[in-house]
């Protein structure tokens, strides 16, 4: 199920290097393992999620955009929350969540469509709010390498010229 052996002792540790990181607004050794090991739990929640394999995540180009847009919404603390109960309860047990599955679903989201939604009212009100949570999109380049596109055997409209002629051909054949 999971490619990286999530264990609680490299969590904590790649969160309190992040954290430490952060808090002194110096980038250390540890900060970065912390952030490459967070990464790595990131992706490796992201391929179950998404049902695409780990290369097919890295050909997007947006790993490390969402990985960054997501740790600066939620925070050390949150991201760490959610990959623990990943290793321990495993994906269906994330989305179950009332905590974490909104957070899991706007992460799938990410991948696909390359928008975050703000977590509900209901969600701040039980678990407080998050002060860089907000809906946007992450971008043009985000929008056209977004999972959807290949999931469902097509190109993003306006993103990229089909080629001349393509008019001719119907919407569902894709060369």
């Amino acid at each position: 199920m999971h490619n990286l052996q999530l264990t609680r002792r490299r969590l904590i540790a790649a969160g309190a290097g992040l954290a430490a990181a952060a808090s002194t607004g110096v980038a250390t050794s540890a900060g970065e393992a912390g952030r490459t090991t967070l990464m790595e739990y990131f992706f490796s929640f992201s391929v179950e999620a998404t049902g695409f394999a780990r290369p097919e995540l890295e050909s997007t180009g947006q790993g490390a955009v969402y990985f960054n847009k997501v740790l600066e919404i939620l925070g050390v603390g949150v991201l760490e929350e959610l990959l623990e109960a990943y290793r321990d309860y495993a994906l269906k047990g994330v989305l179950l969540s009332p905590k974490l599955g909104p957070i899991a679903r706007n992460i799938v989201k990410l991948w696909y469509v390359a928008t975050w939604d703000r977590l509900p009212r209901e969600w701040e009100e039980n678990y407080g709010v998050l002060l860089n949570d907000r809906t946007l999109i992450i971008g043009p380049e985000a929008y056209k390498s977004g999972l959807l596109w290949p999931a469902i055997g097509a190109r993003p409209p306006g993103a990229n010229a089909p080629g001349y002629g393509s008019w001719s051909n119907s919407p569902n054949v894709i060369k």
